[in-house]
């Protein structure tokens, strides 16, 4: 089990639109997603626009690591979680995953 918190940039596709902030906790992680959970968009809303995350922790065991991802689905517990398919990550960022395998 995670409990990483991560800042995320909600970031347009293709629009003029500026990115938003957001933060969540990551819960559940892999070389290929992460689950999300707690999501709190400082807008309070999900843009209706296609687009995609840039994800970002800064606390151990994640510390200085980032990917890219698309949601691949949203789910409601006690507040908002998205489930994230990663579509950039770097192989230092892979190695520092492994250690939750």
């Amino acid at each position: 089990n995670v409990n990483v918190p991560v800042q995320l940039d909600i970031v347009p596709i293709g629009a003029a639109a500026c990115s938003e902030r957001a933060a969540a906790t990551i819960c559940n992680i892999s070389e290929d997603g992460a689950l999300l959970r707690d999501v709190r968009i400082d807008k309070g809303y999900i843009p209706s626009e296609r687009f995609e995350l840039i994800i970002e922790a800064e606390s151990a065991p994640l510390s200085a690591w980032r990917a890219r991802g698309d949601i691949v689905r949203f789910e409601r517990d006690d507040g908002l979680a998205a489930g994230v398919r990663f579509t950039e990550i770097s192989r230092a960022d892979i190695e520092k995953i492994r250690v939750f395998s």
